[in-house]
């Protein structure tokens, strides 16, 4: 059977299929840029900033003017203190005046010019109306301002302890300004003096910046009709000070009350010396009023 012309013959004709696009050849000069961009660049920019942080943070801070490598920096100085007035750090307002004190004043320790105003007999030490025989051994010396806190008029003698260090006692008038409060009374007043007496900062090397204490004693006392108060205490020696000769310092603080206002007797002396501290009981037994 013949086909229609004009119509094509599939039973006869083979399909040819259609023909397969050709692939592009690789092209070996392609450029590795892209790649870097788009993954290991991306780690090497990750890299390079974990560095500079290291860098910065491991980076020492330059020395301040003035300042040398090690220098301690970071210590404040303390402020200054007004003169003739020493202001423990971190103290509140004044003891109460009852049992044993804190170790520290907590109070402002008003340093007073302690100028003469009394003339002294020969053989006595005399201030603020009131007098006490100077023991033998014992010799004049010039009271300096912080010798005795809240005193003014101020007579003193010494007697060496050990190498670099004496033991003294003075006798003068209490100076307690209304800008401060006034005058606390006898217990506070003697309170108050007898802690400025071991926490004066040129005492540092003695005692250290926090003095140990112990044994003390505040009793009231009278002396020729006048009343008044006294307070005792031991103040240990700081390890390091160099100090072998005594273990402490026995402080005595006495205030009267006096016509003229309040007197006080500060005499110290060394533990380890028991002729120094007989010499303060003479001293403390020989108040008397000043005739």
């Amino acid at each position: 059977m013949s086909t229609p012309p004009g119509l094509p013959d599939f039973q006869h004709t083979a399909a040819t299929p259609p023909a397969r696009p050709a692939e592009a050849a690789p092209n070996p000069r392609r450029p590795v840029w892209p790649w870097l961009v788009g993954g290991g660049g991306c780690l090497l920019a990750v890299i390079l900033a974990i560095v500079l942080v290291i860098v910065l943070l491991v980076r020492p801070a330059p020395a301040s003017d003035g300042e040398g490598q090690g220098s301690p920096a970071a210590q404040e100085e303390p402020a200054a203190q007004p003169s003739g007035e020493y202001v423990p750090d971190g103290e509140e307002e004044g003891p109460t005046g009852q049992g044993a004190p804190e170790d520290l004043p907590t109070v402002s320790c008003h340093l007073p010019d302690p100028g003469r105003a009394s003339d002294a007999p020969a053989g006595y030490l005399v201030g603020g109306g009131l007098r006490t025989a100077v023991v033998d051994g014992w010799a004049w010396r010039s009271a300096w301002r912080g010798a005795v806190a809240y005193t003014t008029d101020v007579a003193m003698v010494s007697q060496d302890a050990g190498p670099g260090w004496y033991s003294y006692a003075a006798l003068g008038r209490g100076d307690f300004s209304e800008a401060e409060g006034g005058y606390p009374g006898a217990e506070d007043a003697a309170t108050w003096i007898l802690q400025c007496a071991y926490s004066r900062g040129d005492l540092e090397p003695l005692y250290g910046a926090e003095p140990v204490t112990e044994n003390w004693v505040s009793e009231p006392v009278t002396v020729d009709g006048m009343s008044g108060h006294r307070a005792t205490v031991d103040v240990h020696v700081a390890e390091g000070s160099g100090v072998t000769f005594t273990p402490a310092w026995r402080i005595s603080v006495t205030v009267l009350e006096t016509p003229d206002g309040p007197t006080v007797l500060l005499a110290n002396a060394a533990t380890g010396l028991p002729e120094q501290l007989e010499a303060q009981e003479q001293f403390i037994a020989g108040l008397e009023a000043d005739a």
